[in-house]
């Protein structure tokens, strides 16, 4: 068995992805499009949307990356949801939030041409992201050169690794309907919207259908949140069930970083089922007679039980369900009597892969999603893209071990049980789970959607590793620290030798900050002391008493009752650090904490809690005295009316996923605020540094 993080492994649809790419454009013809290259409008099927300038338009569409571009009104008090208007690779530009396009997402097309969005609030996909047309991309807003939230869209020609303003706007058709003028479904040209402001004849703008396909369902079992809340749900008969609590979800062995970001808009599709507030137990031991038992619910719970688990791929099975045994750390064997074999009824049959989880075969490309116990095949890598899996954790499993464990499994090539663009694009889910193909016996053969192979090796990092995607060993192809044989730091959240786990450490190996002292003996453990000077005596290290040896700056917070340091630098430039709540909702409690770090790479302060508000959408701290080069990192942990717990960045990272909206300035000049790796775990945190 092996995780799998698919991070270059789009191969897996290798046929169809080409295809994809090549064709990035072009609608098909029971659209309207024929041959002609159109885009979608970037909002969900049915939306309809007021165009304010157009083409040429004398506002801000003069100008050799705009003329022929469009911008459409969107509510300046509700974050809207924007969506890819077709498929290819995105780069993510958030280099200004007050000048051009501002915050701003270029979906390179592949061939020389890019569709460009512009003014995004918030983006939630990370640089270099494979996307599909209809997948969730970010909040518009009033990022850059604007008067009001609203989208810009337009198809440039040159580099979409560049801000937009270096390309060429060029001509572009949209798949739509002018509901002013009640027509039909049509390829409209850019240059034939009609808009209203910045047009030069002052006419009024009309309004546009977009006709784009969004994803709008998810299998059962799958994990999924929205940007604009902490809240997190499990899928289960079409309904959406809510983790009242962080120990509820932990407790049924699930991990953050197999949630699903979907849209409200997805949300609104599913019923909410019944809560899920209470805890659970699950592990797994082995009887006398060597048979292996799943158990689940505690010693009190009325719905307890066990399960046998198969011989075939037993540790994919039970890691599907969170419990990471291998053969050489395997479950305890219990002796009779004992409770788990006495006080836990049977439950018939085997237990299956979980629901929710993704599967491939060792020298098999297809990928499964199991739901409702069936395994379903994805089609292809677009559909893959909607479902949002790219970053989701594969389990690798020997041959003929889905259909012997799962016995129910779907077939593309037949049309049964296949997800396709057309079933996670229909709100409610396109596949009906009924009878289908059984097995169980090992023997049978699975039906399959066989990609030519081997795949060209793709060595990212030039470790000399090929990466798991490219049928390699290479698990993290974007580290050249990591790779097959590589030395293993315990501890560190990191796989660095791809065997499937991070090594543990004893508790006097952990050497926090790598200088050679361990954590239990170090006088400083988050900062490299090795000689563990103690000038003054104090028991706290030299390298956490950064004030001997540095003129530190003054830190205040909001309400001036917070002073570091007894003299102040005499540098007044303010460093001002805000952040807001998702949808500005108030939150029970907000607290910022942080380091800071002089450019010469002291430190002003360490790690520590610094400032807490109760009640309010937002938090802001000042600190006082900061020059160019020093860095301020810092995260929030915010508590909603619910008593959940979140913060503003939720690891693992890289990619990490960015909760709330950060914003920086010194001296009212704006800067950039970052996802950036937790020191000490695979978690992320925030950074910004003076420029």
């Amino acid at each position: 068995m092996i995780l799998e993080c698919l991070t270059v492994c789009h191969p897996m649809f290798q046929t169809q992805e080409e295809e994809n790419l090549s064709h990035s454009l072009n609608i098909s013809s029971d659209q309207g499009g024929g041959d002609e290259s159109v885009l979608h409008l970037p909002f969900a099927k049915d939306d309809t949307i007021l165009c304010t300038q157009g083409a040429y338009g004398s506002y801000s569409h003069n100008y050799t990356s705009t003329k022929k571009d469009l911008d459409f009104d969107t509510s300046n008090s509700v974050d809207e949801e924007i969506y890819a208007p077709a498929t290819g690779m995105a780069y993510v530009h958030t280099e200004s939030a007050t000048s051009g396009f501002g915050y701003h997402v270029n979906i390179d097309l592949g061939d020389g041409t890019y569709v460009v969005l512009g003014h995004f609030k918030e983006i939630f996909i990370g640089n270099e992201s494979e996307v599909a047309a209809g997948e969730l991309l970010g909040y518009e807003g009033c990022t850059g050169s604007c008067s009001g939230d609203h989208v810009h869209i337009g198809l440039h020609a040159g580099d979409a690794t560049l801000k937009a303003e270096y390309g060429e706007s060029i001509d572009v058709s949209y798949y739509s309907q002018d509901t002013t003028n009640k027509g039909e479904f049509e390829n409209i040209a850019s240059i034939d919207f009609i808009c209203g402001v910045g047009d030069e004849n002052g006419t009024e703008g009309h309004w546009y259908r977009s006709a784009l396909p969004v994803t709008l369902w998810h299998p059962n079992g799958t994990l999924v949140k929205t940007p604009n809340s902490t809240a997190v749900y499990l899928l289960e008969n079409g309904e959406a069930k809510w983790f009242v609590t962080q120990d509820i979800f932990w407790s049924y062995e699930y991990s953050f970083s197999n949630t699903v970001l979907i849209s409200d808009e997805e949300l609104s599709c599913y019923a909410r089922g019944t809560d899920i507030n209470k805890e659970t137990f699950m592990d797994a031991v082995s009887d006398p007679d060597g048979k292996l038992w799943f158990i689940v619910g505690s010693a009190t719970a009325s719905d307890r039980y066990r399960i046998r688990v198969k011989t075939t791929a037993w540790d994919a099975v039970l890691a599907s369900w969170g419990l990471m045994y291998t053969s050489s750390d395997p479950p305890q064997v219990v002796q009779n009597p004992n409770p788990y074999l006495t006080d836990w009824p049977v439950e018939d049959g085997y237990l299956h892969f979980r629901d929710g989880s993704i599967l491939k075969e060792e020298s098999h490309s297809d990928v499964y999603v199991i739901s409702d116990q069936v395994a379903l095949p994805v089609r292809d890598w677009e559909t893959y893209l909607l479902l949002g899996l790219y970053d989701l954790e594969v389990l690798v499993v020997p041959d003929g071990s889905v259909l012997n464990v799962q016995e129910q499994v779907g077939s593309c090539s037949s049309g049964m049980w296949c997800l396709d663009r057309e079933a996670v694009t229909t709100c409610g889910g396109g596949l009906e789970l009924g009878t289908g193909e059984e097995g169980g016996s090992g023997d049978g053969e699975v039906i399959k959607e066989e990609t030519p192979s081997p795949f060209p090796c793709t060595d990212t990092d030039v470790d000399g590793f090929c990466n798991t995607g490219t049928d390699g060993e290479d698990c993290w192809d974007k580290n050249a620290s990591v790779y097959p044989g590589a030395e293993e730091i315990c501890g560190n959240g990191i796989d660095e030798d791809c065997s499937g786990t991070d090594a543990l450490c004893n508790s006097l190996e952990i050497d926090t900050d790598g200088d050679g002292v361990s954590d239990a003996k170090d006088n400083c453990p988050f900062h490299d002391n090795p000689e563990q000077d103690d000038t003054d005596a104090d028991g706290l290290g030299d390298a956490c008493d950064a004030e001997i040896f540095t003129p530190v700056p003054t830190f205040v917070s909001e309400d001036e009752t917070e002073n570091e340091h007894e003299e102040p630098n005499t540098d007044s430039s303010v460093l001002h650090v805000s952040w807001t709540a998702p949808f500005s909702e108030i939150m029970n409690l907000i607290t910022i904490s942080g380091e800071y770090r002089f450019a010469n790479g002291s430190y002003g302060f360490t790690w520590r809690e610094l400032l807490s508000t109760l009640s309010e959408p937002l938090i802001d701290y000042e600190i006082t005295g900061v020059s160019l080069g020093d860095q301020f990192r810092f995260s929030i942990e915010f508590v909603n009316e619910y008593a959940q717990t979140s913060w503003s960045c939720i690891g693992p990272y890289p990619p990490g996923s960015l909760q709330g909206t950060p914003e920086a300035d010194v001296d009212n000049l704006p800067l950039m605020v970052e996802m950036t790796d937790d020191p000490i775990s695979d978690g992320c945190g925030l950074i910004v540094e003076i420029l």
